[in-house]
């Protein structure tokens, strides 16, 4: 039979192949999306920058202590709740440092060369409770410097 100028077996078979065809690109995206569920996860988890020591204890910590950084690591896992950076080359602390980092509750940039933080740098640290930023060449700051530290308890300017 003809089907609209068509052979009906050949309408039939590029049906199936179609039908085929979409099942396997939906395996595929199964295998992607079970890749990014269970192992994506376990990959961002794992890393840890070069030149530091992350701990998955009772808290989720990274330390890079004398590890000659000029920038705050950008691969962080986004968990993170105590970060030491102190004894580093940083100069400035830019607003998206910590941005994604709102589960951050203690923060240690002591003994760096800081000139400067930019203002609402910590503004996703809502539940932030120790700061320290002594022996620095902080100048100046202002109240948006600290923006959204709504439970900071301790702040250390100590020179």
């Amino acid at each position: 039979q003809k089907f609209k100028g068509h052979d009906k077996s050949e309408f039939t078979k590029n049906r199936l192949e179609l039908i085929n065809f979409s099942r396997k690109t939906e395996m595929k995206n199964n295998c992607i999306k079970a890749f990014l569920i269970f192992l994506l996860p376990c990959v961002v988890r794992t890393f840890c920058p070069h030149n530091c020591v992350c701990m998955e204890e009772e808290e989720l910590s990274v330390e890079c202590i004398r590890a000659n950084l000029e920038t705050i690591p950008i691969t962080l896992n986004p968990q993170i709740q105590i970060l030491k950076l102190n004894h580093n080359n940083f100069k400035e602390v830019g607003s998206a440092s910590f941005q994604f980092h709102p589960e951050l509750l203690q923060v240690d940039l002591a003994h760096n060369q800081l000139v400067g933080i930019q203002e609402k740098t910590f503004e996703a640290q809502k539940i932030l409770i120790k700061l320290n930023l002594s022996h620095n060449k902080l100048a100046h700051v202002n109240n948006s410097t600290f923006y959204g530290l709504e439970s900071l308890k301790v702040l250390d300017l100590s020179v």
